[in-house]
């Protein structure tokens, strides 16, 4: 019987299909470059492979303790050789090699090697060496299975700098949404967060919490105020509470609309009392505008001791939040330059 092999598809090696998994599933970096190396001592015959990367900024995912994987520190060996010419270099017997630079590349352990480039573009990212402890050629087909996982490995490094520079945007971005630009402080979102962690903290350790919302009195835009006299109000208005917040535990927030809020964990009604007077009294000597308008503030506090909750009175974040800007507009309609507070159990 004659076999037609012409259709016969060729026999793939396990390391490489393993390979082709790991790149699909988006496997850690470090498996992925080590499964190449794996790939690429099983397509060559080499005794040993191993890549060498030239950023360094990939040392996070890269062990100590991998034999297969380094960040390249800078000697004269294959590597440095590759990244060099940018081409590939074939040494099959170290014990002849064809000059002095070649000999500063021996190694007791190593007779022969094949290296290639990883590029991206027209730089170097890394290089792939294969090594045997017998002097040996390392044929065409061989030399163009070790260029082909040097391209997977450029995909790799591409997939991973491009995963890298997401996750950076987003904590660029998380960041940003979680900070005023123009006064610095907390933005709403970021007051959730820290307002429902400080509620749980207080409950877990039966502490008090309380909340004091302010408002900057004249200050609507709505008014006829100035969109930028109302920022910089705030951001003077800002600098000034944040210097008088002493306590680590205490933070600051823009609500929106003017408005701020401070939440002050392990605080009694009377101790954010306490604390809004004194605020009073700061920015009684700071300036509204350039004409020296004092700041005078409308405040509104509501406080809660967890240690209630033996007793059958319950509350959370948001009745907390509420209470405080109940508050806040009964001093807003008592003329401004005032104090209110509610408690939860009210």
């Amino acid at each position: 019987m004659i076999v037609n092999t012409a259709n016969v598809p060729p026999v793939v090696p396990e390391s490489l299909w393993k390979l082709c998994l790991y790149l699909n599933e988006r496997r850690r970096l470090l498996e992925q470059l080590e499964q190449v190396a794996r790939c690429a001592v099983e397509l060559t015959g080499g005794d040993h492979a191993d890549i060498t990367l030239f950023d360094a900024t990939l040392r996070r995912f890269i062990p100590l303790r991998s034999t297969q994987v380094f960040i390249h520190q800078g000697e004269p060996d294959a590597a440095s050789r590759v990244r060099e010419t940018k081409r590939p270099v074939v040494i099959p017997d170290l014990n002849f090699s064809a000059n002095d630079e070649d000999l500063a590349l021996f190694n007791r352990d190593i007779a022969s090697y094949l290296a290639v480039p990883v590029m991206d573009g027209a730089r170097v990212d890394a290089a792939l060496v294969v090594f045997s402890r017998e002097a040996r050629n390392y044929d065409a087909g061989e030399q163009q299975a070790l260029e082909g996982l040097a391209a997977l490995t450029g995909v790799a490094l591409k997939q991973k700098r491009l995963s890298v520079g997401l996750e950076d945007a987003s904590r660029t971005l998380l960041k940003l949404s979680l900070t005023d630009p123009h006064t610095g402080i907390a933005t709403r979102r970021q007051f959730d967060q820290m307002l429902q962690h400080e509620w749980v903290r207080a409950l877990s350790e039966g502490l008090s919490i309380s909340l004091i919302q302010l408002e900057i009195d004249g200050l609507d835009s709505s008014d006829g105020v100035r969109e930028a006299d109302v920022q910089e109000a705030l951001a003077r208005a800002s600098r000034t509470i944040r210097a008088a917040l002493y306590r680590a535990g205490d933070s600051i927030a823009l609500l929106g609309s003017g408005g701020l809020a401070v939440i002050m964990p392990d605080t009694d009604q009377a101790g954010a009392i306490s604390i809004a007077r004194r605020l009073q009294r700061d920015l009684a000597g700071a300036s509204l505008d350039q004409e020296g308008e004092p700041i005078t503030l409308s405040i509104g506090i509501s406080s809660f001791d967890t240690l209630q909750v033996q007793l059958g009175v319950f509350g959370t974040p948001d009745k907390l939040f509420r209470q405080s800007a109940a508050a806040l507009e009964r001093a807003r309609r008592a003329g401004g330059n005032q104090l209110q507070t509610l408690e939860i159990a009210d």
